[in-house]
């Protein structure tokens, strides 16, 4: 597959508003369900149109790049008819802040597993590889969950989620599990992302 193929426009603001809806937890119903304080998005600019910057022009010097390289790799096999985004991510779990290298899958849930089954799979990724959970940066929510991982001097965020297509389609006052459950798969995006951090 060639190293970075990207979807149009269009898709790059729904992955923005996932990352902003899905790990934010915001159509959660209560606090006590609210999910983890985690953000991870993408610096494909929601709402501007702009491509996200192309992983693979970052200087072949770079301490994370053979990392990041294994990792795309292991992920587009585990996800063959899956046509991965590689871009620039952020991310910010707990006190862990900054931004890396991302591979993403992302589709409707009419294309997709759940996002529990895409993070079980990237997990089994990780651990394969050879990286160790960070326990103290793990965080799950009914939309979302995240996982910080870590190999010699490399660190990894593991992110995946679920949201509907149309943010108004699941308002906050409205149980985020059920208003899911209304929708047709293919009204809903499924996503899940290991980002590389930068050193």
């Amino acid at each position: 597959m060639s190293s970075a193929r990207f979807r149009s426009i269009r898709t790059f603001v729904a992955i923005g508003a996932i990352a902003l809806a899905g790990f934010a937890i915001a159509c959660s119903d209560d606090e006590a369900d609210a999910g983890p304080d985690v953000t991870a998005t993408a610096t494909a600019t929601a709402g501007t149109g702009t491509p996200a910057t192309d992983a693979t022009q970052t200087p072949a010097d770079d301490a994370t790049l053979e990392a990041y390289s294994t990792l795309v790799q292991d992920v587009a096999e585990a996800f063959p008819d899956v046509t991965l985004i590689e871009d620039n991510g952020s991310f910010s779990v707990g006190d862990f802040v900054g931004d890396g290298r991302r591979v993403l899958v992302f589709g409707s849930a009419a294309e997709l597993p759940s996002f529990i089954e895409i993070q079980q799979t990237l997990r089994g990724i990780l651990e394969a590889d050879g990286w160790t959970e960070d326990q103290a940066h793990a965080a799950d929510g009914p939309t979302a969950t995240v996982s910080v991982w870590e190999k010699g001097e490399d660190r990894v965020v593991l992110a995946a989620g679920v949201s509907p297509q149309d943010p108004s389609a699941c308002p906050a006052d409205q149980i985020i599990g059920e208003c899911l459950d209304s929708l047709e798969p293919s009204e809903i995006n499924v996503q899940g992302s290991i980002t590389v951090a930068n050193r």
